[in-house]
């Protein structure tokens, strides 16, 4: 902004100082009245975009989800309930993404009629999936030269989140064996010698759980919920409270999704939970379940004492993340980190931004 109003006072001035001499040399009145005209003209412009203050208003207008590398739409709209209209308006905008922490700066250059609006359309992309944030905090009204700006202190925002690719992935976890034979006849799973609870068959349903016998009472399909036995309960987390590089980020994001599309396509229902300022948990059940808490996941990065769950609560443990945790030991825990090697244990499952397909499209526990 300073280097802006220094080269249009400095532009300014040079005319003044044209005219002036030019003024001089030949005594032409209408040089004169040019001359005046030209140091006149940013005083009453400064004067009256004084008068706008308080009297304009932004609107930022964004999608709620995009994907990678997409130009979505964001569209400004400056409204002005003043009497003069508001010639040149400058909107600076910061555009974040909460998740990978990248960040740049556009300027918008608008303009509102007396008591009319404006919109403007650009287009915003991005190469990593996350929340992107697009915020304006003032605007500056510019005079006719541009070097007497008027600051308005004007608050916009709006929000879309990117979401990540996905790609197939083939999960194999094995059973982890328990000291205890109870279940948890509480919780949802896929123990089928235990019932969670009877409720109506619905597509996609495992046909071998239908209760025949009461279906045929009820003249409609009852479906045997299974449980969940503590044996073989699964958590997946991702452990965000380590901010890596927006690549790895990206490359976590991708890896999570796609190795809960994994699970679901298997039938099998788990805990999903990530760390923001608070831990975030989501029962998953089903591929829509995954699909609406995606979106969340992604949003933004993690804070660092954010604690994490107690993992000897479940049988097997999938922690993504970019190293090992300090405070986590457990034999039921694999390891998926980005920019990590892999272990001789199995234990550490390591993948790149580069490889991660390639890694984690079928693997096995």
């Amino acid at each position: 902004m300073k280097r802006r109003i220094i080269k249009a006072a400095s532009l300014w001035l040079v005319l003044v100082v044209m005219l002036a001499a030019l003024c001089i040399v030949t005594a032409s009145g209408w040089v004169l009245a040019a001359l005046c005209l030209c140091v006149l003209l940013p005083l009453v412009s400064f004067g009256l975009n004084f008068t706008l203050r308080g009297k304009l208003h932004l609107t930022l207008t964004l999608q709620t989800s995009t994907a990678k590398n997409a130009a979505v739409p964001v569209t400004a709209e400056l409204r002005s309930s003043g009497f003069f209209p508001a010639l040149r308006v400058l909107v600076p905008l910061e555009v974040r993404n909460d998740l990978t922490g990248e960040s740049q700066r556009l300027e918008l250059t608008m303009s509102a009629g007396a008591k009319s609006s404006q919109t403007t359309a650009f287009l915003l992309g991005s190469a990593c999936c996350g929340r992107l944030s697009v915020q304006a905090e003032r605007v500056w009204l510019l005079d006719y030269f541009g070097f007497l700006p008027v600051s308005v202190p004007l608050t916009a925002s709006a929000r879309t989140t990117v979401l990540p690719d996905m790609f197939p992935s083939e999960v194999h976890l094995s059973p982890a064996t328990s000291e205890s034979d109870d279940g948890a006849e509480d919780r949802r799973g896929w123990d089928r010698s235990e019932v969670y609870q009877l409720r109506e068959y619905r597509p996609g349903d495992d046909v071998r759980q239908i209760h025949w016998k009461l279906s045929s009472k009820l003249d409609e399909l009852v479906w045997k919920e299974p449980s969940m036995p503590e044996s073989r309960s699964l958590l997946v987390i991702w452990d965000k409270r380590v901010q890596a590089t927006p690549k790895e980020m990206d490359a976590l994001a991708e890896a999570v999704s796609s190795v809960c599309q994994g699970i679901t396509n298997d039938g099998l229902s788990f805990d999903l939970c990530w760390t923001e300022e608070e831990l975030c948990t989501r029962w998953i059940e089903n591929e829509d379940q995954l699909l609406q808490a995606i979106p969340s996941m992604v949003r933004t990065a993690g804070a660092a004492d954010c604690a994490l769950p107690d993992f000897g609560e479940y049988g097997t443990v999938l922690y993504f993340g970019t190293q090992m945790p300090d405070d986590v030991m457990s034999g039921h825990v694999a390891y998926l980190l980005c920019g990590q090697a892999a272990g001789e244990d199995g234990r550490i499952i390591g993948f790149t931004p580069d490889n991660v397909q390639e890694t984690l499209r079928r693997w096995e526990m």
